[in-house]
């Protein structure tokens, strides 16, 4: 059994506090959003951090008993579709499309995490010497960057559903 790596350790720890804020984050926002597809994406995005929570902890128990990087772990599917899910969501709930002030500040704070989310991921990678710890976390800068993508459509479609609506079915003013 090799030594456990500490710089790796470290990143994962911090990783799991920031996940671990993210869903408390996102579970309070579920309960405080006024409208229904809000807090449907919100839920989502508590899901999602539950999941990152029990990947990077299965890692992290994993390397402090000095195993390395395993492919099964550090290695895993991005789920397909978060954008077209958003979608979906959105165009079933065009009566709803009413967001106040504390849901557009939900909506900003989310961002913010979720863009620091990527940037600690994607900082991490110049550090990272093994090619799984690589890949792992070029995988969870993408995911964060799906979840982020999902809370700016939000947010442009609680601001400006016309242009939303207009950007995502390519419509063009000239009818073209």
């Amino acid at each position: 059994m090799s030594q456990p790596d500490h710089r790796s350790l470290e990143m994962l720890a911090a990783a799991l506090e920031m996940e671990k804020k993210g869903k408390e984050y996102y579970d309070r926002a579920v309960e405080t959003c006024r409208n229904e597809l809000g807090r449907e994406v919100f839920q989502l995005l508590s899901d999602y951090e539950v999941k990152h929570l029990a990947r990077i902890r299965q890692i992290h128990d994993s390397l402090k008993t000095g195993q390395a990087w395993s492919e099964d772990l550090a290695v895993f599917e991005l789920p397909a579709g978060l954008g077209r899910l958003f979608r979906r969501l959105a165009e079933q709930k065009t009566e709803h499309i009413r967001a106040d002030t504390g849901d557009l500040e939900a909506l900003g704070v989310g961002i913010d995490f979720e863009s620091a989310s990527v940037k600690f991921y994607e900082n991490q990678l110049s550090r990272a010497a093994e090619p799984l710890e690589k890949k792992f976390l070029e995988l969870m800068a993408a995911e964060e960057r799906e979840h982020l993508k999902i809370l700016t459509d939000m947010r442009q479609y609680y601001t400006d559903p016309e242009s939303w609506f207009m950007e995502k079915d390519r419509i063009s003013l000239d009818g073209a």
